[in-house]
């Protein structure tokens, strides 16, 4: 009851503050392991693994050319029972990826995605 799968999507259509950064999409897969768990409280890590699809627009130095890469993450849930069945989770991570930017070099992204929303436990247990 301790070990579970966990697929996500996670999308990011963000802004650099300067120039339009572009968007990214990834697809992890991995196990998680649920290590306290208590009346009203759960912590559950992750370790996922997957690819981010890296759309740039416009592209310019510095910025990434279009690509899809493997990435790598873990992090960690927190979930806040409010019923039997329904959680209110927060939940933290890194990831890492490794892009080709438009100057030809290669080099490992690291972000921090954070995501806030409902999980709902499927089963009796």
């Amino acid at each position: 009851h301790r070990w579970g799968l966990t697929a996500e999507a996670e999308g990011n259509y963000g802004s650099n503050g300067k120039t339009d950064s572009g968007r990214q999409h990834a697809f992890l897969f991995g196990g998680t392991f649920r290590s306290l768990e208590k009346k009203r409280f759960a912590l559950t890590g992750r370790v996922l693994a997957g690819a981010t699809i890296w759309e740039s627009k416009p592209l310019v130095p510095g910025i990434y050319k279009d690509q899809t890469a493997f990435t790598f993450g873990f992090g960690q849930s927190i979930d806040w029972k409010m019923t039997e069945k329904l959680s209110l989770r927060v939940q933290p991570g890194l990831r890492f990826s490794r892009l080709e930017a438009a100057d030809g070099k290669r080099r490992l992204v690291f972000r921090q995605p954070i995501s806030v929303g409902l999980s709902y436990r499927l089963g009796s247990r």
